[in-house]
C-alpha cells in the first residue's frame, strides 16, 4: 500500500483534471463496477497528493511548447500532468497512457 505523506503544498485539480477524473470513474464502473473504480480513483489521488508532498517526484515534460514547467508521473495506466509553485501543486491532466499529451495539454 502506498503512503501518503503530509503535502507540502494545497493540491489544486484545474477543471479539466476535475472531468479527467469524473470521466476515468464513469469508464472504470462501466467497464469494472463500482468497486474497482473506487480504487482506482483513490490510487489516483494518492499519487496527486505526492506531487504536493514532493514535486519533483515526477519527470519533467520536455516535449511540450508551453511556458508552464509540466512534469509527470505514471499511475496505473494513466499519467498525472502537473505544476508547482511554492503554494500549490496544481495537477493539470489526467489522460489515458494511450493519448496525445501534446495535443490534451
Amino acid at each position: 500500500m502506498l503512503a501518503v505523506p503530509k503535502p507540502k503544498r494545497k493540491l489544486v485539480f484545474s477543471d479539466r483534471a476535475r472531468r479527467d477524473l469524473q470521466n476515468i470513474k464513469e469508464y472504470t464502473v462501466a467497464h469494472w463496477g463500482h468497486e474497482q473504480a473506487a480504487t482506482y480513483i483513490r490510487q489516483l489521488y494518492k499519487k496527486a497528493v505526492h506531487t504536493a508532498a514532493a514535486p519533483l517526484i515526477g519527470k519533467a515534460v520536455t516535449h511540450l511548447n508551453s511556458q508552464q514547467k509540466v512534469r509527470s508521473i505514471s499511475c496505473g495506466l494513466h499519467t498525472i500532468y502537473y505544476t508547482f509553485t511554492d503554494k500549490e501543486s496544481i495537477i493539470v491532466r489526467i489522460l489515458h497512457q494511450s493519448m496525445d499529451a501534446p495535443a490534451h495539454l
